[in-house]
């Protein structure tokens, strides 16, 4: 009888170790639970260096510290805090009725501006409004007329139109 090749013995016994192996650790039915971070408890007021050489010891004492600080920055808007204003018309601003930072109430103005598109709707409206209160009188004056029997059916139905 003629032995199998070595290497082909190693494969056939390593598996055979492994196919157990498997299956028990894919049939297990414990839950591990998450590990969890020791707390450390400190005493108030005390904490342990582990390398205490590196920071130096000095003695409290007193000391006169200047009144102005230099230094430099940049100052941005809170955008949590920001609420933005809309126009419903373009222009230029001519006058701001309160400033960055101030408190505002409901119906406060805050800015005014110059704008061609509302002053010329501004002047539309205006001559609109004349218009109609020129038109409301000719319509009164043809209905008296044509009450009194002065003016013409045709003229009145005409003055009601327009």
């Amino acid at each position: 009888m003629k032995m199998p090749p070595r290497p082909f013995l190693h494969f056939f016994g390593a598996l055979m170790l492994a196919i157990p192996l498997v299956f028990a650790v894919s049939c297990t039915d414990q839950n591990k639970p998450a590990p969890t971070k020791t707390q450390v408890e400190l005493e108030p007021g005390t904490y342990e260096l582990q390398h205490p050489e590196m920071f130096k010891l000095v003695q409290v004492s007193a000391r006169n510290l200047p009144i102005e600080f230099n230094a430099n920055g940049a100052v941005t808007a809170d955008v949590n805090s920001t609420i933005h204003v809309t126009s419903q018309a373009s222009g230029r601003v001519v006058d701001l009725g309160v400033r960055l930072g101030d408190y505002v109430h409901k119906g406060q103005r805050l800015l005014s501006i110059y704008s061609a598109d509302l002053t010329s709707s501004f002047s539309d409206y205006e001559k609109a409004v004349a218009d109609e209160r020129i038109s409301k009188k000719a319509l009164d004056r043809a209905e008296l007329l044509y009450a009194r029997g002065a003016f013409a059916a045709k003229d009145l139905e005409q003055a009601q139109v327009s």
